[in-house]
């Protein structure tokens, strides 16, 4: 697929488009890494402008990240364990990551099963068509979905029902998110949004 949408040449320059807001999708790890897909969705088409991945690092260094880029932001795509709860805080991942201005989140649902993963991961090969990836932002995210696998069943001498957990599966579960849950809502567009299409700034 990544050869492909190379050739076809839906992987290149993709900037940042003013007056669209920007969508995130994540993977959440305490023990290993997060993942954040950036996308703004334009017409039929998906631009996935970013890309950030990190390890053994708080929320609050993801917020600070998020602070830091040029966007507005539209939703928040987070998985089903952004409902868990830390012991630390009494607060779910949620909660405190929308206490850190992240917000709004939507929260997708676990599989149920196997074969939920699968149809997930097909429902991502379906959308792929009309991906476009900035290919300097999202390299390391175009890497993790190149190298995202099945493991081998020895017994049926083919590939088996469960992705092989490894540096690749952050990426590319933090995709499984976007393909599962995005969902374009009707919303009003802000004083700032409407300023920042227009091509003006707040003083």
């Amino acid at each position: 697929m990544i050869n492909e949408a190379r050739f076809a040449g839906r992987i290149g320059f993709v900037p940042y488009k003013v007056g669209y807001p920007v969508h995130t999708f994540w993977d959440l790890g305490s023990d290993d890494s997060t993942t954040i897909w950036f996308m703004q969705h334009i017409g039929n088409a998906y631009n996935f402008v970013d890309y950030y991945e990190n390890r053994h690092l708080g929320l609050d260094h993801y917020a600070k990240i998020l602070r830091e880029k040029p966007y507005l932001y539209g939703d928040h795509y987070m998985p089903h364990d952004a409902m868990n709860t830390s012991l630390q805080t009494n607060q779910t991942t949620k909660e405190f990551a929308e206490d850190l201005g992240i917000r709004p989140i939507i929260v997708v649902a676990k599989p149920k099963d196997s074969q939920e993963v699968i149809a997930g991961i097909n429902q991502g090969r379906r959308l792929f068509n009309q991906c476009y990836f900035d290919a300097a932002a999202c390299e390391h995210g175009l890497s993790a979905l190149s190298n995202y696998r099945s493991e081998y069943d020895r017994k049926k001498r083919k590939p088996g029902n469960y992705p092989v957990k490894d540096w690749s599966s952050h990426g590319a579960d933090s995709f499984r998110v976007f393909a599962t849950g995005f969902v374009e809502r009707p919303r009003v567009e802000t004083v700032t949004q409407t300023m920042e299409r227009l091509g003006m700034r707040l003083a």
